[in-house]
């Protein structure tokens, strides 16, 4: 006989409100899972000479200063060695790579830079992992953020989904399970309520998981294995 939870038989189905909140739900937690995805993205890629430049903005803004490439006068164009336009990453790409700062040595704000400048390669690679350490930071605060949010949505969700298996096991005088069965349905299985828990080769199971299978309702715990059978009486 089939005793599995997918085949009893529950006249409990959803209506068309049920199944509105469901989407809506659906909804939620799809738009949630775009910045948790972007999170994740971003912490895997390598970081590039424009983060940490944007970064030392914020928190480092005197290397932020000398590692900037400065506005040119008149609205004029910078040209590089090879006779085409320095990006904003030119300078802080020369300085993590323990060279000067090229065409713009002689530059009144690198010239007011030479601490900054006059670092060894070794002491740039220095800061380089101490500021790149700080960005990871920023990024598992951001994935703990957005992970958070995007659980939260779905809780209710498979809350929601789980009514099926409340209704069944609440019908029930007697459910069977594993302990890996009493933790992913640990709430429809204490909404039914069971004041016995007996626990089969006891010896074999974690204490963490007996107490994780434990009730608000529960009043005896009888554990059998090894030849021994205990009836622990539990406090009212």
């Amino acid at each position: 006989m089939n005793m599995a939870l997918s085949t009893q038989a529950c006249a409990y189905r959803f209506d068309a409100s049920d199944w509105e909140d469901i989407n809506e739900m659906r909804y939620l937690l799809g738009r949630q899972a775009d910045p948790l995805r972007r999170a994740f993205s971003r912490f895997n890629e390598p970081l590039s000479s424009s983060e940490l430049l944007n970064h030392l903005e914020s928190t480092h803004f005197a290397y932020f200063k000398a590692l900037s490439v400065p506005s040119a006068d008149d609205d004029m164009i910078l040209i590089g060695e090879y006779g085409q336009a320095i990006g904003h990453t030119y300078l802080i790409s020369r300085w993590l790579g323990g060279r000067d700062a090229g065409v713009l040595r002689d530059h009144p704000t690198v010239v007011a830079s030479q601490r900054v400048w006059s670092l060894s390669k070794k002491e740039r690679k220095t800061l380089e992992a101490r500021w790149t350490d700080e960005i990871l930071e920023n990024q598992m605060e951001t994935i703990l953020e957005a992970g958070v949010e995007y659980n939260m949505l779905q809780t209710p969700l498979g809350a929601k989904f789980q009514e099926r298996t409340r209704h069944v096991l609440c019908s029930k005088r007697i459910i069977a399970c594993t302990t890996t069965g009493a933790a992913i349905f640990r709430d429809a299985i204490q909404d039914a309520g069971p004041e016995i828990l007996v626990v089969e080769e006891a010896g074999e199971v974690l204490e963490c998981h007996v107490l994780a299978a434990l009730g608000y309702d529960t009043k005896q715990l009888i554990l059998i294995g090894d030849h021994k059978c205990v009836l622990i009486p539990l406090p009212s």
